[in-house]
């Protein structure tokens, strides 16, 4: 536990919350019979199997005092898996559907590398196709366990739904309490970046970080080039870890600012007019806590109307503004770069939108109160 959160934990413990050591799960390591052993297992008895944390309940069961009535996971898909067998009720708030990570990290794969070979193209299609599936239905397999599936997005919630899993959409959550000064903030630090837009936030090299900068490379900085004139705009990236090696030339562009990691990202974001957003213009439409980060600071956002299928909060010309083209985008950025009441206005829907639906407090009294509806004594 990090120090600094030793007067919340302390807190926690002074109203009865225990904090037991962690279980530590080793990765597996499998010889090539093993991995085949393992898949056929799945394909025949239990496809939960080659879930990692699949089949440890009782180790997790062995850490605690007496027997568990309810288990509540809270964004772990190991710590899920494990917790599948533990309790009578079952809940978890929850994020992407394992094979919808999977698929899109094999996207990334195939989109960077040259496919030759007829080993190439079978190994293509056994992942696409049975290995995909097999996840697929391994992860419903466990979803189907839990009495309850709250889900931060809601095309992900009603797949759920449509796969027999008793699921529905509950929005992430933000601190709600925002800066009262930003208007004067972004008022003093906007002038001194009249170009400046924040073109992406957190791990370089996380999916879809990695499918928003193709995205931003292939189509959204050419429209840019097209409508604005040179050294107008530069788009600052920020984030920890590498860029993925063949992103790197497709980003080489005058424009592009590749920060890394930087010690005050708030004021990175209240000195930049635009907060763009390239992700989801692809097959993996999730929800993102950027966006939340940005509303609490009076960001105007720009993205794809794609992000409404994950998060539909997200109104155009109220909070953000949202394209269906990357020109259609290029315009947005070029028309809020010029139109400050514009970029204010969006600001104040976005910080609206946040205190109503993705406040801390809101969205944990809806998780109890569908808790107690599936049952919890």
């Amino acid at each position: 536990m990090p120090s600094v959160a030793e007067p919340e934990i302390q807190s926690f413990r002074d109203s009865g919350v225990s904090f037991l050591p962690p279980l530590l799960l080793e990765k597996r390591k499998l010889s090539i019979l093993g991995r085949i052993s393992l898949f056929a297992r799945a394909l025949i008895t239990n496809p939960a199997v080659i879930l990692h944390g699949y089949g440890t309940s009782q180790l997790l069961l062995d850490r605690l005092y007496s027997d568990v009535d309810a288990v509540l996971s809270i964004w772990t898909e190991i710590g899920f898996y494990a917790a599948s067998g533990v309790g009578r009720f079952r809940f978890s708030y929850h994020g992407n559907p394992d094979h919808k990570v999977f698929n899109a990290q094999y996207e990334i794969l195939r989109l960077s590398t040259a496919t030759t070979s007829f080993v190439d193209f079978f190994h293509q299609w056994f992942r696409t196709t049975i290995y995909s599936k097999l996840i697929e239905r391994a992860h419903l397999s466990v979803m189907r366990r839990y009495s309850l599936i709250a889900n931060v997005a809601a095309n992900d919630a009603a797949y759920y739904s449509r796969k027999g899993v008793n699921a529905f959409y509950l929005p992430n959550m933000w601190p709600s309490n925002t800066l009262i000064d930003w208007e004067a903030r972004r008022d003093l630090l906007e002038p001194s970046n009249p170009g400046k837009i924040v073109g992406s936030v957190g791990n370089l090299s996380a999916t879809g970080n990695t499918l928003g900068f193709l995205t931003l490379g292939h189509q959204v900085l050419p429209a840019l080039d097209r409508l604005m004139p040179p050294d107008s705009f530069n788009i600052h990236i920020y984030g920890g870890r590498e860029l993925r090696p063949f992103l790197i030339p497709l980003l080489t562009h005058p424009a592009i600012i590749i920060r890394g990691f930087v010690q005050n990202l708030d004021e990175e974001i209240l000195s930049a007019p635009i907060f763009l957003i390239c992700n989801n213009h692809n097959k993996f439409k999730v929800g993102h806590t950027r966006i939340l980060h940005a509303w609490s600071l009076g960001a105007c956002v720009v993205a794809f109307r794609d992000c409404r299928e994950a998060m539909p909060e997200i109104e155009h010309n109220r909070n953000a503004l949202l394209a269906d083209t990357p020109d259609e985008l290029a315009i947005l950025i070029f028309e809020a770069l010029n139109d400050h009441s514009l970029r204010r206005r969006i600001g104040r829907g976005g910080i609206e939108t946040l205190q109503k639906s993705f406040s801390p407090p809101n969205v944990t009294r809806r998780l109890i109160e569908r808790m107690n509806l599936a049952g919890l004594p």
